[in-house]
């Protein structure tokens, strides 16, 4: 540990840096997160995710004033990201 310092600062010489995705990271701060229950529903067909979707609305009592005009992140499995995208 003691060659990781700087003598004259006392600083450690070395940093992580920063990811080149920091920037586009949500912040929590101005983000509201839900976790969701986890569904037994059939999500690789178009079908099974829009009844996905119709729960997620449900569960979290949105109508389609509520997310007009406004980004709503999903993360999840590449397929079901790409089916609901």
């Amino acid at each position: 540990m003691f060659k990781q310092v700087d003598p004259l600062t006392k600083l450690p010489k070395y940093q992580i840096a920063d990811s080149p995705l920091s920037e586009l990271w949500v912040k929590q701060s101005r983000a509201m997160i839900y976790t969701l229950k986890t569904l037994d529903l059939d999500e690789a067909s178009i079908s099974g995710t829009m009844e996905i979707l119709e729960t997620i609305a449900e569960e979290l009592q949105l109508d389609a004033d509520n997310i007009v005009d406004r980004r709503v992140m999903f993360h999840g499995l590449y397929l079901t990201v790409r089916t609901i995208t």
